[in-house]
């Protein structure tokens, strides 16, 4: 079963029915391709990540989004002219591969700060008059970049408060980069660790 792949996303915004979520992709005019749009729509029960903790869900749900983005890019990569696409390849099982299959991806502390200096999240932080202005937002700034940084060691402990205040901060144009799957993987880790840490201490 397939569904239509439309050419301009507010073409595609004007059909938009009930129970429906817009997956949109833009390519930008290069040298090497065209501008070009694609869309198309897909049920919104495939965003809803209910079984997952309530902390994490809005991240989650973000990032199952952002691998929908994934997936309808690499298709209208390899097939540009296609009018429709198939809405198997928008299963919750393909969606939750796409963004797991950038889990191989290691950063050590300097690749870390290289990638997060160049997020929408450090560029929307650093990019405040308060940046320059104050003292205080900048030494807040840095300790959060720091904290960042240390999500590269693999027994980096954080406590679990400033964990959400990392996710909640997170810009969610991030979540679709190996940089921000990096980050909610290892928040991921280091809260289930210290879960586990807990079920152990009470035997």
């Amino acid at each position: 079963m397939s569904t239509t792949l439309f050419s301009s996303i507010e073409s595609a915004n004007a059909c938009k029915g009930a129970g429906k979520t817009l997956v949109s992709k833009k390519w930008k005019q290069t040298a090497a391709q065209n501008r070009m749009e694609r869309a198309c729509f897909v049920d919104s029960s495939l965003f809803v990540a209910d079984s997952v903790p309530a902390a994490f869900r809005a991240i989650v749900e973000s990032a199952l989004l952002e691998s929908a983005k994934g997936i309808l890019a690499k298709f209208c990569g390899e097939t540009p002219i296609a009018s429709e696409i198939p809405l198997g390849l928008f299963s919750q099982e393909s969606l939750t591969e796409q963004f797991l299959s950038r889990g191989e991806v290691w950063f050590s502390k300097e690749e870390l700060e290289k990638e997060f200096v160049n997020s929408a999240t450090w560029k929307r932080i650093s990019g405040k008059q308060e940046f320059s202005s104050s003292a205080v937002y900048q030494k807040a700034a840095n300790q959060f970049k720091d904290t960042i940084c240390k999500l590269s060691g693999k027994t980096a402990k954080i406590e679990d408060s400033i964990c959400d205040v990392i996710l909640a901060k997170l810009e969610d144009s991030d979540l679709s980069t190996e940089f921000g799957g990096f980050v909610v993987r290892r928040i991921e880790a280091i809260k289930a660790r210290k879960t586990e840490e807990l079920d152990l201490s009470s035997l």
